[in-house]
């Protein structure tokens, strides 16, 4: 499931469907949170769609890869989803698995494919090999802060970090118990989330001087927004491991309270909250660093969001 960053009630699945003789890839989207769904056929021959990757610059362009005809495929779409065209993809190979497109220059793309990570400078259209060694890599995560850092989650290797845009990788496997990574998830400046096979979830700390871990996630809260850095939208997700009063609350760089955005009892589990950027006087907030703080009954945590206009 990917959420289209410029709005919130936009999310995309991909799959295949039974054409009445074959299995083809497909991409569907709800524009009203999951109420209803509409489908897009994407090829005319047997595949399956794995990933799905909206453009944060424009919610028309949308990206799906996958496999077709047992090779690597990846089609486009410039309109939201009324019509599709096959890139030619040029260098790529492997079946796609996730695909990452760079907040910071639109055109330039990730691929992490069944043999390696490719990247592409031109929308789509012509691949190359990073080097990467790590083999099938299942999930991809660009900073949005600093886009020469790539994350790449791999089918039983672990995790790898890219510092200069994908021209070298390093392992950073450290307090990982299980190796194969499905999903991951950033908190700028702060979390890097890994998802794996094993049902399990990690993190590691991205702020400077602060210790890296492996914890029970059964007993700290998961607090991030996306999109981060926003233009004016973001939500806050968060997860709580008990049921607890909760307060959620936006702070200028002095410290001054800025929105006050939740305050009660919550149960355990998953939940979220939703910003529009405005402050507590109904006033639009300027472009700047921001940042948002959950508060519990027996914890808090404060992290950062920027604002970009």
């Amino acid at each position: 499931m990917t959420r289209d960053p410029n709005n919130n009630s936009v999310y995309w699945s991909c799959g295949d469907y039974y054409t009445g003789s074959i299995y083809a890839m497909a991409a569907s989207k709800t524009t009203d949170a999951g109420v209803t769904w509409v489908r897009y056929s994407l090829s005319p021959g047997t595949g399956d769609a794995y990933c799905v990757a909206v453009d944060p610059s424009s919610s028309n362009i949308v990206y799906a890869g996958g496999s077709e005809s047992s090779a690597g495929a990846i089609y486009k779409t410039t309109n939201t989803g009324s019509s599709w065209s096959k890139l030619t993809a040029t260098g790529l190979s492997g079946y796609v698995y996730d695909l990452a497109i760079d907040p910071l220059s639109t055109s330039t793309l990730y691929a992490g494919t069944a043999n390696s990570v490719y990247k592409s400078s031109n929308a789509g259209m012509n691949w190359s090999s990073t080097g990467f060694s790590g083999g099938r890599t299942n999930a991809l995560i660009i900073d949005p802060i600093d886009n020469n850092i790539v994350y790449a989650g791999t089918y039983n290797n672990g995790v790898y970090r890219s510092t200069n845009a994908g021209g070298s990788w390093t392992q950073m496997n450290d307090g990982l118990d299980e190796l194969t990574i499905n999903r991951m998830g950033i908190d700028p400046g702060v979390y890097l989330y890994a998802g794996t096979d094993g049902a399990s979830m990690f993190r590691w700390s991205l702020q400077v001087g602060v210790e890296e871990s492996q914890e029970n996630p059964a007993t700290w809260l998961v607090l991030f927004a996306y999109p981060n850095p926003a233009k004016t939208n973001t939500t806050i997700q968060y997860v709580l491991p008990r049921e607890t009063a909760v307060d959620i609350a936006i702070f200028d760089v002095q410290g001054r309270l800025v929105r006050e955005l939740i305050q009660g009892e919550q149960s355990t589990g998953m939940h979220s909250v939703f910003w529009d950027g405005y402050d507590e006087q109904n006033n639009l907030t300027a472009a700047g660093v921001y940042f948002y703080k959950l508060t519990t009954g027996y914890e808090s945590v404060i992290n950062k969001l920027i604002l970009v206009k």
